[in-house]
Formats: C-alpha cells, structure tokens, sequence
C-alpha cells in the first residue's frame, strides 16, 4: 500500500522569482544610468534560474518550473551580455573624457 505522499515543487516560486528578477533587470539595465544595476538583478535571474531546474520535477517534461526556469535563464543571460556591453561602453566613454 503506497500513501500519497504530497511533493513540494519549490521550482515553480522560484522559476517566477527569476522571470521577475529578469524583468527588473531588464528594466535597469535599459533604462538606468548605473549599468551595473541590471547586471547584479541579471546574475540573481541567472541563479534562480538554475536553481529552478534543479529542483523542477525530474520526469515530468513539459512542466511549467522547467520551462519558466528555461527563459529565466535565457533572458538573463542575454541582460548578463548586454550589462557587460554597456558597462564596457560607460568605461570607455567615461575614460576619454
């Protein structure tokens, strides 16, 4: 006799704390003068991220954790490059004045 045990999906929360920090990051990193800000809120994504597929399902393929994990960690690798890109920019120009 097996008993049904309930399995907390800690994937989910933190799948959509990812997408979020993601959007913020997103936000600062366009709008802001301080690159520096949408790069820190980029690497928070990128941890959340990963740390949702760590604890998504496993088995379970198409599931909603795996897949927001997937895109927090996609988009904030692409706010990751471009928080590099214009830190890089803000160096340089500041550097010639």
């Amino acid at each position: 006799m097996s008993e049904g045990k309930t399995v907390r999906n800690w994937g989910k929360p933190l799948a959509v704390v990812g997408l979020v920090f993601g959007i913020v990051a997103l936000v600062f990193g366009l709008l802001s003068l301080i690159p520096l800000m949408g790069l820190a809120f980029a690497v928070v994504t990128l941890v959340a991220g990963f740390i949702a597929l760590a604890f998504a399902i496993p088995g379970v393929i198409g599931s909603a954790s795996k897949n927001v994990g997937v895109v927090a960690i996609v988009f904030g690798s692409l706010m990751v490059i471009w928080g590099f890109a214009r830190l890089f920019w803000v160096i340089s120009t500041v550097a010639t004045i």
